[in-house]
């Protein structure tokens, strides 16, 4: 049956690309001659790569030559390739029939003909060993093409015809040793042969050009120069190291030549062996053997083909086959063997033209030719059947029956599938029809292209150009528009789009030539916009049907059941009363014939078998070619298969009602196979349509293209393409055969057994030719195992499962509802996929009662239901429970965000739990509670989070669980939350977690982690390990790039550590491990970028490195007060430094630069912590207040300096009315004589640098000296020579010394040395001194003292 032949295939991969990626201008340099008016027609060519080694077996390139234009296209079986196309454009001169490829030692030989012209290109290939194509993966042979730069010897040449005239035909070839030969039939008949050197030699001088003529020069003299001159046509071969050449004349000679010795060495002259007059009109081809030759000869109405044997002395004639096929034009046509090596079995495949009614042009796309295919058998004499083949073109004919609702259905599907018209004439279509530009859209993107036409539907430019006036005026009115009316609008667009495709498609469907790929098997036809693929029949239900089908009493039947299914299966509208008894009579005279299809239809659906299935895992499925070839012959197929059910459902019907209409009696045979067979038939129907519809279904693939264009596809490619092993099968072993059960009937008659013995012969020899190719085997084995794996009755259901895998989630939605109703067997597992589809789309509630009732299914072991699952979870086949079920819901809602759903799925099964002990012991609760986690986290809900972690009892997934927890809260910066949750048992593991993060190498000292970990510990009250936390972060400190950053970080964290170690009470202490690595020597900075460290003195880092490594290190809050002061010390320092110095480390040093920039407070601070001798500050206090005083006498306006405002860390300025920096200095003073009262060394200080520069002593320096140490101040004073002012401070001092002794216990002190030498001094001064008053003051004191202890010795 026509519906089961062969078919061409086109669909998106096999269009060409309007634009090539480049485009190469050829600019040869030799004289433009003048040509002839003589017109090129367009031609084509293909070049398919041999298995020789350089692993491009898998390749074919096509070619199309209009006028100066080469178009070349690349293709692949096994890879999608870049920069597949380019063009070469041959400026002046137009392009011959004839255009070959050669592929020659790595090199690609491309040779191009014309009118005056013979151009070739060497193209390195460059191939690796190790990888299946060029050293650049994926790209095309034609990438490597070379620019128009590069054009010269020895990648291009080029040679001109020496002969007068213009070209209309050339042949070129390739000789083993590398030769090119090549003819040219001019346009006055001669033939002329042009040799190239051997391959790289680029020598011009070494081609030769040679014009054919027959016989010897006298020979030639004497015929008739028509006779040499009336060549119709010719071919070339290469034979070896020769080539031979077959021309074929007006008076039907055939001359074999031979381009070496260019002479004729066969001739057989037609006109002499053909019984009837043969017209000039002849085309010659070889059939892929020198010996052979297809003479095509076009008659008025028709066309005779001869298979003619050359070469070869024969007895009988050397015609081997003549066959006809009607036709008035036959465009092209080729033989080649069935089977390789075996030249006794040619396919002869013939190209025609048709004419097309002009007013079938306008209803739907035709193809102006048709392709023939005849088996021709040169060993027998048997008739040679035509089978046509069905064209690449929409069927029409289904449209009513699929789409019987509306038309617009099918326009729209066929229109936008990708397949059926090109991306340019749909895009120039709708600019059309819109009448708008159509901008920024891509070649090839059909999703942006359909959301176009949607967009324009819903405008208000659609409204003014489909509405009609009325319903315009309506608009304006603001009145409704009335349904109908908008219907017709929109019937009125797709009608226009649909017309308007057609006429810019039809232009593009011109047929050039047929292509032929030997390696992979491939054959077609192209076109000037795609080229076709011719799709074998499908075997199996020819097989099947044992061609009863086909025959023509069965044929009227078949014509009217479809006739019958178009009206809707309404008789009234299919046949008229006066002819159904008529149309009954001839159904039941064939009863047997249709009992015998119905039956064998039914019974030998696909079915589950999967013995003979194994995974592809093929390169092939890398290729969007291969996939898309794939898809549009599975659905062609399912179509034949389809149109067929519809067929038998619509016999079956047709029957039956006309038996009911005209009351006549049933035929048992009948009524015996309509009750067995009646519901399979419209179950399989069904099946057909399901398969067909979903398959036909357009997805936006989400890998997007080299373009950056997401892929638009039918689910059948998608289905290839990104199928994995485990859902893409082949067949093992070749076939499924049938088996006829029917004939163990004893009613079956001898005639009806000897008809199906016949026709299981034909199918069996039909089996038998197998595919020829390792290409062709695996498209065969591939689409007879998806029709097993794919059936929608299988419990595999492997469609539904790659649909949800890959998340086409509303073509899995459209495939549920074409399932409705579910079978029994199924029922469970579509509503698990109902939910599924619903969850994907955005409908979680929709989802979740679909999930329930799915839920159904688990509690009677369905097996469908089991199956999916174990395929879903990538396990082995096992019975789920409702909580792996119900686990498995969960996972679906959170892949698509429904996170609300999750936790309501989860807590049913909690919920279970606590009501059932199998439910709670389920090794799916731990994952259960770990998936409620991941959603309380999703929702921000923190507090629920923990309570999931801590109701998991699973350990690893429960420290797991923490883990992401606390990540996720410290990466969010939600630091408060962190530290509020209440972790319960798990607050050490918390603990445990922050340590090994501050313990990360990688965590930057900006982190607030440590921050984070203090607050956690503070929040608990665990004061100690709070400070213990602060102070590691200070270890981590040291040992950063030391600058202003990290010392005020320093700073705060002592701070820090050292105000928590006071909330700590007295019995505890800060201990940490012993860790040298941390606790750094000293050294000296020299440059400020380098590490400094704030450590302990040398001699306690010496005791430190004789500790031992598990000692403990104790740290005092007076040892962390110690680093602070130095800390900020050191960064008082940087802000005072007029350049980038580095602050010193020891404390000393400190001290001094304190002081050197007037850093008063700081230096003091550090002098009273570290117990370090202050007499330099105050020496140079006292110095700079002297200074200022001297300042303030010279100037009125004087201001106090800066460092005086600064330093008022320790003054009490409610002393005195003395100025403030007066009061800086005595503040220090008293500090220091709190802390040392019996210190004098600080008094001696201040007063030397009174009397170095001549100044008198303020009051509450001697005030305060004299009551300290009044000899160091007598002493003091004499160093100064001050003798005057000695003796001033001496009287009072010795009157107060008298006035205490009061008894011999009195106890007193003299400086009689300070004294004695003060009286000395005085002896030699010029100066009038009060000396002997000290002396009698002295003598009155020593005397008084003697005569208290004599009376106290009397009394004894």
């Amino acid at each position: 049956m026509e519906v089961f032949e062969g078919v061409e295939l086109v669909y998106s991969q096999t269009y060409f690309n309007p634009k090539p990626v480049r485009v190469i201008r050829i600019k040869s340099a030799a004289p433009i001659q003048s040509l002839s008016a003589t017109e090129v027609s367009s031609s084509a060519g293909s070049f398919g790569f041999s298995s020789d080694g350089l692993g491009l077996e898998n390749r074919f390139i096509i070619w199309r030559a209009e006028g100066p234009n080469l178009f070349l296209d690349e293709f692949s079986t096994d890879s999608d390739l870049h920069d597949s196309s380019i063009c070469l454009n041959f400026t002046h001169t137009k392009i011959l029939p004839g255009t070959q490829i050669f592929v020659y030692r790595g090199f690609l030989i491309l040779v191009v003909p014309t009118q005056s012209s013979l151009h070739w290109f060497y193209v390195s290939m460059n191939t690796d060993s190790d990888s299946r194509g060029p050293l650049r993966p994926n790209y095309s042979i034609l990438s490597l093409f070379p620019n128009e730069c590069d054009l010269q010897a020895p990648t291009y040449g080029f040679y001109w015809l020496t002969t007068t005239g213009i070209a209309k035909k050339a042949e070129v070839v390739l000789l083993r040793d590398g030769r090119i030969q090549s003819a040219f039939l001019m346009v006055d008949s001669p033939i002329v042969m042009v040799s190239l050197p051997p391959f790289g030699n680029d020598n011009r001088e070494l081609v030769s050009e040679t014009t054919l003529r027959e016989g010897n020069v006298v020979t030639q003299l004497l015929k008739n120069l028509d006779s040499q001159h009336n060549v119709v046509d010719f071919d070339l071969i290469s034979d070896g190291f020769d080539a031979q050449l077959v021309s074929i004349h007006k008076d039907g000679r055939i001359n074999l030549w031979s381009a070496k010795a260019k002479r004729v060495i066969e001739t057989v002259n037609l006109n002499k062996i053909s019984n009837e007059n043969l017209a000039d009109n002849f085309s010659i081809r070889f059939a892929q053997s020198s010996s052979i030759v297809v003479v095509c000869i076009q008659f008025v109405d028709r066309a005779k083909f001869m298979v003619v044997k050359m070469n070869e002395q024969y007895n009988s004639s050397p015609i081997l086959a003549i066959t006809a096929v009607k036709t008035r034009h036959v465009i092209d046509f080729m033989a080649n063997p069935v089977m390789r090596n075996k030249d006794d079995e040619y396919s002869l495949w013939v190209l025609i033209s048709e004419t097309v009614d002009p007013d079938e042009r306008e209803q739907t796309s035709t193809q102006p030719y048709s392709l023939w295919k005849c088996s021709l058998s040169l060993l027998n004499d048997n008739p040679h059947e035509w089978i046509r083949v069905r064209p690449a073109v929409p069927d029409s004919s289904m449209d009513d029956i699929l789409f019987h609702s509306t038309a617009i259905e099918a326009i729209r599907h066929r229109i936008f599938n990708g397949d059926d018209y090109s991306f340019d004439a749909v895009q120039r279509a709708v600019h059309i029809v819109c009448k708008k530009p159509i901008a920024n859209i891509v070649y090839n993107d059909w999703s942006s292209l359909i959301g176009f036409v949607e967009d324009f539907l819903q405008s208000g430019q659609f409204k003014q150009y489909y509405l009609g006036a009325d319903d315009r005026n309506s608009l304006m009115i603001l009145n409704p528009i009335d349904q109908q009316a908008w219907d017709n609008a929109v019937e009125k667009f797709w009608l226009s789009l649909y017309k308007c495709c057609n006429q810019f498609q039809e232009a593009g469907l011109h047929a050039l030539r047929i292509w032929y790929s030997q390696e992979l098997d491939i054959i077609g036809v192209i076109q000037q916009c795609r080229f076709t693929i011719y799709h074998p029949p499908d075997e199996h239900m020819r097989y099947l049907l044992n061609s009863t089908v086909d025959k023509p009493y069965l044929k009227e039947c078949f014509l009217m059941a479809e006739k019958y299914a178009k009206n809707d299966l309404r008789l009234d509208l299919t046949i008229p009363e006066n002819q159904r008894q008529n149309v009954l009579d001839n159904f039941l005279s064939n009863i047997d014939d249709l009992c015998r299809v119905i039956r064998l239809f039914a019974e030998h659906c696909p079915v589950d078998i999967s013995t003979n299935l194994i995974s592809c895992n093929s390169f092939y499925l890398a290729s969007s070619f291969t996939t898309g070839l794939l898809s549009t012959a599975f659905r062609h197929r399912i179509l034949g298969r389809l149109h067929f059910s519809h067929l038998v459902n619509a016999v079956i019907r047709l029957v039956t009602q006309l038996m009911k209409k005209l009351r006549q009696g049933s035929d048992d045979r009948w009524d015996s196979i309509i009750r067995t067979h009646d519901s399979t038939v419209l179950q399989i129907l069904r099946y057909y349509s399901t398969l067909w519809t979903a398959l036909s279904n357009r997805i936006d693939c989400m890998v997007p293209d080299e373009d950056g264009v997401l892929r638009h596809m039918t689910v059948a490619q998608a289905f290839f393409k990104y199928g994995n092993e485990t859902m893409v099968k082949r067949l093992t072993n070749g076939r499924t055969h049938f088996i006829d059960e029917e004939e163990d009937e004893e009613d079956e008659v001898e005639a009806n057994s000897r008809r199906g013995s016949s026709n299981q012969m034909r199918a069996a020899v039909y089996l038998s030719n197998p595919a020829t190719t390792e290409f062709s085997k695996f498209v065969r084995d591939t689409l007879d195992a998806a029709m097993i794996t794919l059936w929608p009755e299988s419990t595999a259901l492997t469609l539904p499962r790659f649909l949800t895998q890959n998340g086409y989630f509303e073509a899995l939605q459209n495939y549920v509802l074409l399932n409705e109703p579910f079978i029994s067997e199924l029922a469970y597992a579509f509503r698990f996929f109902q939910g599924v589809a619903f969850s994907g789309l955005g409908h979680p509630q929709m989802a979740f009662e679909s999930f329930v009732e799915g839920l159904a299914g688990i509690d009677t072991a369905d097996d469908a239901l089991n199956n999916v699952l174990s395929y879903l979870e990538h396990e082995p086949r096992r019975e789920y429970t409702e909580t792996d079920y119900l686990y498995i819901v969960m996972k679906f809602f959170k892949e698509h965000g429904h996170n609300q759903a999750v936790i309501t799925t989860g807590e049913i099964i909690i919920q279970k739990a606590k009501e059932d002990i199998k439910v709670a012991s389920s090794p799916q609760l731990p994952s259960v509670h770990m998936l409620l986690f991941s959603q309380h986290m999703a929702n921000g809900s923190y507090s629920e989070a923990v309570q999931a972690i801590l109701a998991n009892s699973d350990s690893e997934l429960q420290r797991g669980c923490l883990r992401d927890l606390v990540f996720v809260l410290l990466q969010t910066e939600k630091y408060k939350t962190f530290i509020d949750l209440d972790y319960k048992q798990l607050t050490s593991q918390v603990i445990e977690i922050l340590e090994e993060r501050c313990k990360n190498p990688d965590v930057q000292w900006e982190s607030p982690i440590f921050d984070v970990f203090y607050a956690f510990h503070i929040q608990r009250c665990e004061f100690l390990n709070a400070a213990r936390v602060m102070y590691e972060f200070l270890l981590r400190l040291r040992h950063e790039l030391q600058n202003r950053e990290i010392l005020q970080k320093r700073c705060r964290v002592l701070a820090t550590v050292f105000q928590t170690m006071h909330m700590l009470p007295d019995s505890e202490q800060l201990t940490l491990p012993i860790n040298i690595d941390h606790i750094s020597k000293r050294r000296i900075d020299t440059n400020f970028n380098d590490v400094f460290t704030l450590d302990r003195t040398q001699e306690t880092m010496d005791d430190l490195e004789e500790t031992p490594q598990d000692s403990v290190f104790i740290l005092t809050k007076d040892d962390v007060q110690k680093e602070l002061i130095k800390a900020e010390a050191r960064l008082s320092l940087l802000d005072a430094y007029e350049q980038s110095n580095v602050p010193p480390l020891n404390e000393i040093e400190i001290v001094q630069d304190s002081i050197k920039h007037r850093l008063y407070d700081m230096a003091w601070l550090l002098i009273s912590v570290f117990d370090l001798d202050p007499n330099e500050l105050f020496a140079d206090v006292t110095f700079q207040c002297i200074n200022l005083d001297l300042e303030r006498e010279d100037n009125p306006d004087f201001e106090d300096p800066l460092w005086v405002t600064h330093n008022r860390k320790f003054v009490d300025d409610s002393k005195g009315h003395i100025e403030r920096y007066w009061k800086i200095l005595i503040a220090y003073t008293d500090l220091a004589l709190q802390k040392s009262p019996a210190n004098s060394h600080i008094l001696r200080t201040i007063a030397y640098t009174f009397l170095k520069y001549s100044l008198k002593l303020p009051a509450w320096l001697i005030q305060k000296y004299t009551q300290v140490n009044f000899a160091d101040f007598l002493r003091t004073l004499l160093d100064y020579n001050e003798l005057a002012e000695a003796f001033r401070h001496l009287s009072p001092f010795l009157d107060s010394t008298l006035k205490s002794i009061t008894s011999d216990r009195a106890r007193f002190y003299l400086p009689i040395t300070h004294i004695d030498e003060l009286l000395r001094l005085s002896d030699q001064s010029d100066l009038d001194l009060p000396v002997e008053d000290a002396k009698k003051k002295i003598k009155i004191i020593m005397d008084r003292y003697k005569n208290f202890c004599l009376a106290a010795e009397s009394f004894q």
